[in-house]
């Protein structure tokens, strides 16, 4: 009897490091819904920058018409920090 909560403890444990956090998810999925309003979202994965590149260009962006709450603003350049850093020998595109 005492086998069976141990397997299930186990694997409600790998589950949870599986699964990917909610914050990513969440910042993944504002991006995809206000930045394909002008344009594919496939445009940043060869980009890297900074956070404070990727929030001036999420400002550029929004002032070319985009349009996005303050929340939503910092959820995008969160998501976009974290997945696609500033890389060595790759300049960002402006």
């Amino acid at each position: 009897m005492r086998a069976a909560p141990c397997w299930l403890s186990m694997l409600v444990a790998a589950g949870a490091l599986a699964a990917k956090p909610p914050a990513e998810e969440h910042g993944k999925a504002v991006f995809e819904r206000v930045c394909s309003n002008c344009h594919p979202s496939s445009v940043v994965r060869t980009v890297g920058n900074s956070k404070q590149g990727w929030k001036d260009l999420v400002n550029e962006m929004l002032l070319r018409g985009g349009s996005a709450t303050p929340d939503e603003r910092s959820q995008i350049v969160d998501y976009l920090a974290r997945k696609y850093p500033r890389r060595p020998g790759i300049k960002p595109k402006r």
